[in-house]
């Protein structure tokens, strides 16, 4: 399910873009007079001598433009008509001739209305738009509005031969406006530098084009039947990892570059018809995920056949036992629910433009809504079918396993609390086991079918020794949250394009993603595959019997999915089979 997941994403992506906003449209306070407006009339207050913030008198207008877009805010005193404001914008906006959307909102410190027009066009060099400021100031006028007018260039689009600012910050120039001639006209003004085009392609297109260029050479690789097996394998798995991971790295500080330099401005206001860098960077976002989930699809055959047990290698262990018909039609509903909640997901993600346009407190809601269906789907339904007394369980306690759990627990001095056997689909056919935080121990079926007792108490062993040692609490605290504490501002970034309050630029969010995906990979691998070790020693100690834990390893190895796989450090999940029996023998002697 992740390539339509993916697709749901990009789907909703363009009919949100699709959309046309109502107007004029009513909205929530604090929608159109939030923090950043507020700065803004205080910055204007102070160096235009505009009335102070919160507005006790006249009328505010501030005209905010780009080469491709533009935005005027008409902010008036408490007692103003906000509804007449988004009036006369709705009827002034026949002047700017693209498609426009009209906001207006009585605030408690002021009544607001906003009208908004522009549109890019992909792939343009140059680009200008004339605004008749001076028209504007007119009607104005005509109404018998005592107004102070703003004009804002974003800094990047001021006119040439423009006199010197009132005002200027990092994003735009001031001008205040509010006595010029009625034939005046703003022509904000935009000429891509030479390259800048290639830069955006490389900024958007560097990571997927690296990571598939490792990916196309890696299987080339693998196919070529001349070459000896264990080269191929190992050629593969360092073309996969170090093409990825590398692509990432050097592509991380030219990004941090462009971002903070403001060099992809110019491409945003042109090309996207915004004046920020976070519509750039939904391709950024969306292109490597489109790119390379059906690359990854279509390399796992490859990997089956490079990895995957020979027919002497599969003799050497007995034959899985029958998945219980039970346990497959559970298999069946849990993924028709899922798929079910998932499609809910992708609708209201779909409606999510819709439900903006609606007086809510906190307008991502429906996004955040739709995210967590299409994404945590199988979490959500999961406890909706657990199984019900008489049912078919596909987890049982054994109690000869649970007395040898507990009294292992008891000879490494810590706690054991459930030992259970799993007989899912998926614990029938591959043989594993795991501990959580609680200290609840499971064994697959397929574990105890392949496994002998000796070899039984290693795995209950490791498994207690992670416990013992406190590797699940470790890799929480170390790994699970700070890789979720750095994601998080990205999720916050992609609100922010549809609608979030701004609390922090979009580059913060990038740079901690990117940050968060670094530490994961160089050091959450790397203190998995210590605690593996770990666990492995305390184990052998514990047991003393060093030929079952070479052949519990073995054996795990012999029955995953890809066998060949735990021969290398690179792409599996624990060390090196290799490199864990040489441990183990360190550790008994």
């Amino acid at each position: 399910m992740r390539f339509p997941r993916l697709l749901a994403l990009v789907l909703w992506l363009v009919a949100t873009a699709c959309v046309p906003a109502q107007m004029p449209e009513r909205v929530s306070e604090g929608r159109l007079l939030g923090a950043t407006e507020h700065r803004v009339l205080s910055r204007l207050s102070t160096y235009l001598g505009f009335p102070n913030t919160p507005i006790d008198h006249g009328l505010v207008v501030s005209v905010y433009l780009s080469a491709s877009s533009g935005e005027i805010l008409m902010v008036g005193p408490p007692s103003g008509n906000a509804q007449e404001y988004a009036s006369f914008l709705a009827k002034w906006s026949k002047c700017v001739g693209n498609p426009v959307s009209v906001q207006w909102s009585p605030e408690s410190d002021g009544a607001a209305a906003r009208l908004r027009w522009g549109h890019g066009t992909f792939g343009i060099e140059h680009g200008e738009q004339a605004v008749p400021v001076g028209n504007l100031v007119q009607s104005l006028r005509q109404n018998r509005w005592d107004a102070k007018v703003a004009l804002r260039y974003v800094l990047h689009a001021v006119p040439p031969g423009a006199r010197t600012p009132e005002d200027s910050t990092r994003t735009y120039a001031s001008f205040d406006v509010s006595n010029v001639e009625a034939n005046f006209v703003a022509r904000p003004t935009v000429t891509l530098p030479t390259g800048i085009g290639l830069l955006f392609w490389v900024f958007v297109g560097f990571v997927p084009v690296v990571t598939s260029l490792g990916f196309l050479a890696a299987g080339i690789v693998a196919s070529r039947k001349n070459l000896p097996l264990p080269m191929r394998r190992r050629y593969y798995s360092k073309l996969v990892r170090y093409t990825s991971t590398g692509g990432v790295g050097i592509h991380a500080p030219f990004a941090f570059y462009l971002i903070y330099s403001g060099a992809l401005k110019p491409i945003a206001d042109l090309w996207f018809g915004s004046t920020t860098l976070s519509t750039v960077m939904i391709p950024f976002l969306i292109l490597p995920m489109v790119v390379l989930a059906p690359a990854a699809k279509a390399m796992s055959g490859l990997e089956k056949k490079l990895f995957g047990a020979t027919e002497e290698e599969k003799s050497k262990l007995p034959a899985p036992m029958p998945v219980a018909p039970e346990a497959l039609a559970r298999r069946a509903r849990f993924r028709q629910a899922t798929s079910v909640v998932r499609y809910v997901g992708i609708a209201t993600l779909l409606a999510s433009q819709a439900f903006l346009n609606q007086k809510v407190a906190w307008r991502p809601a429906p996004i955040v809504f739709g995210l967590v269906l299409l994404f945590l789907a199988e979490s959500i339904v999961r406890p909706f079918l657990k199984a019900k007394p008489g049912d078919y369980a596909e987890k049982y306690r054994d109690a000869g396993l649970d007395a040898e759990a507990r009294d292992l627990a008891a000879l490494m001095g810590t706690e054991v609390q459930l030992v259970q056997v799993d007989r899912s689909p998926a614990g029938v056919l591959y043989p594993n086991a795991r501990i959580d935080r609680k200290g609840n121990v499971t064994v697959t079926a397929r574990a105890m079918q392949i496994l002998e007792p000796a070899e039984r108490r290693f795995l209950l062993a490791h498994e207690l020794a992670h416990h013992k040692l406190g590797h699940v609490k470790t890799r929480l605290l170390k790994v699970t949250i700070p890789l979720l504490a750095c994601s998080l501002p990205m999720f916050y970034v992609f609100l922010m394009l549809f609608g979030a309050p701004r609390v922090f630029a979009p580059g913060v969010g990038f740079g901690l993603a990117v940050l968060g995906s670094f530490y994961s990979l160089l050091f959450g691998q790397k203190i998995r595959k210590r605690h593996e070790l770990e666990a492995d020693a305390l184990a052998v100690q514990t047991t003393g019997d060093l030929s079952a834990a070479e052949n519990t390893l073995s054996k795990l190895a012999l029955g995953s999915p890809m066998p060949h796989m735990h021969e290398l450090d690179e792409l599996a999940s624990h060390p090196a089979l290799s490199r864990r029996i040489e441990n183990l023998r360190a550790a008994i002697s």
